[in-house]
């Protein structure tokens, strides 16, 4: 009888720690500044440059002008997972997303309308987005 309620008590442990597990938010791995190189655009490789911050749980931001620092686009929608992040937002009156996923600390790869390669690098951490 005592060996049932060892195993009865491990066995209420280990589903109490999957439930904690699974009520975890998710990492901020995105949220801050990030320089996105795409290539191949029909005007030319380009750099573009997007802030992701966490609001209400959930990210938001958009695209910015590193030399004032203010927002220009603001991304409509943002969809993630624990490794990657997808931003949907209008450019010249046209629908488009961009997918990221995360490679090392600083760094992460995609593209946007999965034509054009996308190549991230952090340029700083979370700020309010302006």
């Amino acid at each position: 009888m005592k060996k049932l309620n060892v195993i009865l008590a491990a066995m209420f442990a280990l589903l109490l720690s999957f439930a904690a597990q699974a009520q975890t938010p998710p990492a901020d791995y995105f949220t801050g500044k990030w320089k996105v190189a795409l290539e191949g655009t029909p005007g030319g490789d380009q750099t573009m440059f997007i802030e992701l911050t966490r609001k209400d749980g959930k990210l938001t931001g958009g695209a910015f002008d590193p030399k004032t620092n203010k927002l220009g686009i603001t991304f409509d929608r943002v969809e993630e997972t624990p490794k990657s992040v997808t931003v949907y937002f209008k450019a010249s009156g046209v629908d488009v997303f961009m997918n990221l996923d995360k490679q090392d600390d600083t760094h992460a790869t995609g593209s946007m309308m999965d034509m054009f390669d996308a190549k991230a690098e952090r340029v700083a951490t979370a700020t309010p987005v302006k």
